[in-house]
């Protein structure tokens, strides 16, 4: 089964992440003081100042070693009070600093890009530390020394905008770096720190500045105060309104700013807080439409502020009214201004506190109005719970909650009510299908956003105690049945994953906020979920402790998500610790479905699954239960279906999980359910999918009671029946019925265009595999009294272990003799099946092709030998034909053909030469591949090895390209792996397998890791036992070093090493050392270099060969020259005693009349080297000084000028007739 896509790669960042932290961690620590401080050296001592500049490079860099703790951002809680305050003191050094104290460098374009401040940097990193811990946690390990408020607030108040930095465009001046720009990242620190400061506890009077003059700034439209406000508050008004109405994120500082000097009481007593609050609603009601949004937020988040500062004082009643009035028309108005107001999300939620803060303060001060403003309260946040904005669905739901914390229990229930009544509008229970009476809630008509913010709302009244009890009863039902939402839109995409999490956090909130007594009190839920079957699949509890456990299981083991697996492990855990004795087995299942385990969706849908159904009987119910849902076959994505039916097949039918007892009741409910829903099977949207889906599930469950046996003897034909499982004979006489209806469904047969075709073909293709041998089983029990199992192994009619031993045509004989003498009602449908079959062997879908292939291989035990050998030869005569058009088409046949193999008989040469004939016909790629796999797969090799042995040696030597690149590696990987399975009955193939050695050690030194990471793991075998070289890198010199003394060590390999391989090895080794990556060159070039110290002659006349084997094969002949060149530039080549004059007659041959420039050039290096030990050469360097190619002529005058020191000050770049004479002039210089 192919693994589940969804989440296969699915990696747990926060595992990694607690390993990775201290290292992360130390290196920040250690990487800070040197990128914020400079050495220097004066009087005799090192001093250390802080830098003007740092690299923007290095500053992403130690913000990237903070990013991975978003993930756990409580790792950090150790370490922050080091790291703050040394970040803080460098931010205050540079802000100390006077900046008109060095003249700004002018720089280049290029390196102002790459260089920022250093304040600059610090706020960026500080920044990070706020994103990550948040901006409250972060402030406290500021400096609370009010002599920092005057710094601050003079240097933010210089500051001007980053966005006014750079170059004017219109002037061709180079760039200055200006020292007083500040990023919002500048502003958002220093205005953070600022609110921080002014948390002193005495009056800001007391620390005004007499000298300071007021900023220009302090004249605010609309704004008025009495003349004894201090200069320091009206400075700090002053910047805070300015960055109020901005759209970065200083903003949320202004606002804390502006807030925090509002709500002193010493300034309210001046009546700031009043002219502020005034200024505020002037500001809103004034604004006319063109007026930016960001002025409203700011406005906004301003009076939100000053309310929930306000909380448990009476500081804002004198206002709360005209805001609310204010806030009510922004929401409710059809003017212009309030509709733009209404469109920002950011906005609406902000209303929402607003109006939630207003109504928390009439509740606690019980004026005369508020229960009209809590009803109006209410009212808004009920109208708002569905909004399309997730952040405002959010603050609705937590502000119901937060009012209904502070009602009464009887206004209380009644919102609870309230949210209960609205989830049950447009929902309604389904039956899933009229024969099992499954049943579910229906989600198709219902709005998930709301039902996002109504689940939330209950979780949130839930986790803060507040729902009256006399509601949990309502409560759990409800949020146990969205834990399994689900929304699919007309493309499949799910669109319930918010709602399921809320439902995840109201589980977790119950189980911890409520004590055992008071859930024990909650009657059970009289459905659920995952207990929604009547018949052997209904599950009754006599607790909701036991439900709300078993949901969580589900939840935990097969939601797509991987954030709610998590949630409701989490979840569990809470439940099972915090109620102990009460859940089944509740320690052993923490442990199984771990928060980690449960992180990856194959393995917690496999593993932790088939773990948890060992446990209790009750656990596997809810699991089958929750596969046969949209969670396991009705899922969206094809793999996951596939995942499901196998572990369906494993949970009902396997015999290690229920003390040896098979679940028929359980398999008859799948039957049934899957005969529904073909009787069903057009009138749902996605039918095709779950129809596929019960039909792989049910093939799987077939093929899990068919027990795992040894091979039969053929005189003992009893051996094959084992008696340890009791066969349930209506469930046989069920499957028979339902297995000819789906047989016999005309859709199958006639072609027509029905969506997503393959998917049947494939689940059909598998339901034949595995049922098809139960008629055999039938004759068998004719033969054998007294047995009552029914089920032949999958070793003898199992397509894929189909044995090629001497037994098999005896056990066929048996078959035979036995299917003839039964009378059974499956005959009939043979032919039926047998069409289904060859007509998807002609789809070119992979898993179509590997069922039907399988299929077809299996039918053929049941056919006489006449009609087998019919099927077969039609087989051959298909893959021996050409297709035209689009490659890769019949691959099926081949598939089927290789499966067939073992059976053919007489026909296996046709078989031979059908395949041959495919191979050598036009090239086809995935014909080749296909193949090769098969090939590799099947136990051909073991039998007839000779005959496929050329076709593995052509595979090794394909290097074809096209427009996609190197198409031929992907033949060279299924080469190797041909032959490592024909290397594994190397006793037989010895003889074979060492004729294709050498191309296999080529490989495994070949340029593209793909291959070359194959190629060591074949190469492996040929290594003596014990040895390492499985565990180099295939890039490392480690690596490259031993493949050369394969050669000269003989303990390195397990048989004789002959000469001609390391000619075959270097082939491929030039390739790595010319053309490879960087690292493979320099390793494959270092290790060569260390061999030729002692083995230059066996190098050099190795390489010999290749030059002269590839003298026409430029693919290797030029990397060939390059690494002669090598060899020549470490002086190894020059030691040894080639034939000086035959390798000059190679390279002018190679270069001759070609169009090939690196070979030139190849060439041209060679010849430099050769002229230390065969002079004649420098009369065709010369020569080539006259080659047409600028390029050539440059190379060999430059190569001249190496070994001779001639040709200096000419340009070869001249016509060569314009140069005629400079080479006459170098001939004589050079005595040639």
């Amino acid at each position: 089964m192919v693994a589940a896509g969804t989440d296969a790669q699915e990696q747990e960042e926060d595992v990694k992440l607690q390993k990775d932290s201290k290292e992360l961690l130390a290196e920040f620590t250690t990487s800070l003081p040197k990128f914020a401080w400079r050495q220097t050296s004066g009087h005799g001592n090192a001093q250390q100042k802080p830098r003007s500049y740092v690299d923007t490079r290095e500053t992403d860099r130690l913000v990237l070693l903070l990013e991975p703790f978003q993930e756990l951002p409580q790792l950090l809680d150790p370490h922050l009070q080091e790291l703050i305050p040394a970040l803080a003191h460098i931010l205050l050094v540079c802000l100390q600093l006077n900046p008109s104290s060095e003249e700004p460098k002018s720089i280049s374009r290029a390196t102002n890009q790459r260089l920022i401040p250093l304040q600059r940097a610090i706020c960026k990193i500080l920044y990070t530390f706020c994103k990550i811990r948040g901006p409250k946690v972060i402030v406290r390990f500021l400096s609370t020394e009010t002599k920092y408020i005057e710094l601050l607030l003079s240097t933010i108040e210089a500051g001007v905008p980053a966005d006014n930095e750079g170059p004017n465009e219109e002037s061709n001046e180079e760039p200055v770096v200006q020292t007083s720009g500040w990023s919002w990242e500048e502003r958002y620190i220093v205005l953070l720190w600022l609110s921080h400061l002014l948390l002193a506890p005495f009056s800001l009077a007391s620390i005004s500045s007499t000298n300071s003059t007021e900023s220009k700034g302090q004249a605010i439209a609309g704004l008025s105060w009495s003349g004894n406000v201090p200069v320091l508050t009206r400075r700090v008004i002053a910047l805070a309104t300015r960055y109020l109405t901005v759209s970065s994120k200083d903003r949320e500082a202004a606002t804390v700013l502006l807030v925090r000097i509002a709500m002193r009481k010493d300034m309210q007593q001046l009546g700031v807080l009043d002219s502020l609050v005034k200024w505020a609603l002037s500001q809103l009601c004034a604004s006319s439409p063109g007026t930016s949004s960001y002025h409203s937020i700011g406005i906004l988040s301003f009076l939100a502020g000053l309310l929930s500062s306000s909380v448990s004082t009476m500081d804002m009643d004198s206002y709360a009214y005209n805001i609310l009035l204010l806030v009510q028309e922004i929401s409710t108005s059809e003017s212009a201004f309030c509709k733009e107001i209404r469109s920002s999300a950011v906005a609406r939620k902000l209303v929402i506190k607003i109006i939630r803060t207003i109504a928390v303060l009439y509740l606690q001060n019980e004026q005369a109005n508020s229960a009209e403003v809590v009803e109006s309260a209410i009212g808004h946040m009920f109208d708002v719970i569905s909004d399309p904005a997730t952040p405002v669905r959010v603050a609705a739901s937590k502000s119901l909650s937060v009012i209904t914390m502070k009602l009464s229990p009887e206004f209380a229930t009644q919102i609870v009510e309230e949210a209960l009544g609205a989830l049950s509008q447009n929902t309604s229970t389904k039956k899933c299908d009229s024969v099992t009476m499954r049943t579910r809630l229906d989600f198709s008509r219902v709005n998930a956003m709301e039902w996002h913010g109504l689940i939330l709302t209950i979780s949130h009244l839930t986790f803060r105690h507040s729902s009256p009890k006399s509601t949990l009863s309502d409560i759990v039902p409800t949020l146990i049945h969205a834990l399994s939402f689900e929304q699919r839109s007309t493309s499949g995409h799910s669109t319930g994953i918010n709602v399921r999490d809320a439902a995840c956090y109201g589980l977790w909130s119950l189980v911890r906020r409520y004590s055992t007594e008071e859930l024990l009190a909650i009657p059970a839920p009289a459905s659920s979920a995952s207990s929604a079957m009547t018949g052997s699949f209904a599950i009754a509890d006599d607790s909701v402790i036991k439900s709300v456990a078993r949901e969580l299981i589900v939840s935990a083991c097969l939601d797509p998500s991987g954030n709610i697996r998590r949630g409701s492990s989490a979840a569990l855990q809470e439940l099972i610790g915090r109620h102990p004795d009460i859940v089944e087995e509740g320690i052993a299942l923490i442990q199984v479905i771990d928060y980690h385990a449960v992180a990856v969706r194959t393995r917690a849908m496999k593993d932790v699954v088939l773990a948890a159904s060992k446990l209790s009987l009750s656990y596997a119910h809810a699991l089958i239960s929750g596969l046969l849902d949209w969670r396991g076959i009705g899922d969206s994505d094809d793999s996951v279906r596939r995942l499901a039916a196998t572990v369906i097949g494993q949970l009902v039918a396997g015999p290690s999980l229920y003390g040896g007892h098979v679940q028929w009741s359980w398999f008859n409910e799948i039957i049934a359910d899957l005969e529904s829903i073909e009787i069903q099977s057009g009138s749902k949207i996605r039918a095709v999918e779950e129809r596929q889906g019960r039909i792989l599930s049910l093939a799987q469950i077939i093929k899990t009671l068919r027990p795992v046996m040894k091979k039969p003897s053929r005189d003992n034909i009893e051996s094959i029946v084992p008696p340890t499982i009791d066969v349930d004979q209506p469930t046989i006489t069920h499957l028979r019925v339902l297995l000819q209806e789906i047989l016999t469904d005309p859709s199958l047969l006639q072609n027509v265009a029905a969506r997503r075709q393959e998917l049947i073909a494939e689940a059909v293709s598998q339901l034949i595999n595995a049922t098809y041998p139960m008629p055999v089983t039938d004759a068998i029990q004719a033969y054998v009294k007294g047995k009552s199992v029914r089920f032949l192994t999958e070793g003898l009619l199992g397509a894929a272990e189909i044995s090629a031993s001497d037994d098999v045509y005896d056990q066929q004989a048996h078959i035979k003799n036995l299917f003839q003498a039964s009378t059974t009602t499956w005959l009939p449908h043979l032919d039926t099946a047998k069409a289904l079959v060859e007509k998807w062997l002609a789809r070119n879908e992979k898993e179509v092709m590997d069922a039907a292939s399988e299929a077809a291989a299996g039918l053929l035990f049941l056919l006489d030998d006449t009609s087998r050998q019919a099927w077969i030869k039609s087989w051959a005569t298909i893959v021996s034909k050409e297709t035209p058009g689009r490659s890769g088409q019949n691959l099926g046949y081949l598939y089927a053909i290789f499966n067939a193999y073992p059976l053919a008989g007489e026909l296996k040469q046709s078989i031979n030469d059908a395949i041959h004939t495919r191979w050598r016909s036009t090239y086809d790629v995935d014909v080749r591949v296909t193949v090769l796999q098969r090939l590799a797969c099947s136990d051909v090799l073991d039998t007839d090895a000779a005959a496929f042995s050329d076709l593995i040696s052509e595979g090794l030597d394909d290097y074809t390209t096209d427009t996609r690149g190197d198409i031929g590696s992907l033949v060279r990987v299924e080469a190797l792996n041909a032959a490592d399975r024909m290397w594994q009955n190397s006793s037989s193939n010895e003889g074979l397998f060492r004729s294709i050695c050498g191309k296999i050690i080529r490989l495994a030194a070949e340029k593209m890791d793909k291959v070359r990471t194959e190629a060591q793991k074949t190469t492996l075998r040929l290594c003596s036992q014990g040895s390492e070289f499985g565990q180099f890198s295939s890039s490392s010199r480690e690596y490259f070093s031993f493949l050369l003394h394969l050669h000269t060590d003989d303990h390195r390999s397990s048989v004789p090493f002959e000469s001609s391989w390391l000619v075959d090895m270097l082939e491929g080794y030039v390739g790595s050392a010319d053309t490879g990556s960087e690292d493979l060159l320099r390793a494959s070039r270092a290790a060569l270099a260390d061999f030729c110290d002692e083995n230059a002659d066996l190098v050099s006349s190795a390489m010999w060969e290749v030059l002269k084997r590839n003298e026409k094969n430029d693919r290797v002949l030029v990397p060939a020259l390059e690494v002669m060149s090598f060899l020549f530039d470490i002086g190894a080549a020059q030691k040894t005693q080639l034939n000086w004059f035959n390798l000059y007659a190679l390279l002018t041959r190679a270069h001759y009349q070609t169009g090939n420039v690196r070979k030139v050039e190849a060439c041209i290096k060679v010849y430099g080297g050769l002229v230390e030990v065969y002079p004649k050469v420098l009369q065709k360097l010369t020569s080539l000084l006259g080659h047409p190619w600028p390029r050539i002529r440059n190379q060999a005058a430059d190569t001249l000028f190496v070994v001779r020191g001639v040709g200096k000050g000419i340009s070869w770049n001249n016509p060569p007739k314009v140069n005629k004479q400079n080479i006459e002039v170098l001939r004589k210089e050079l005595q040639i």
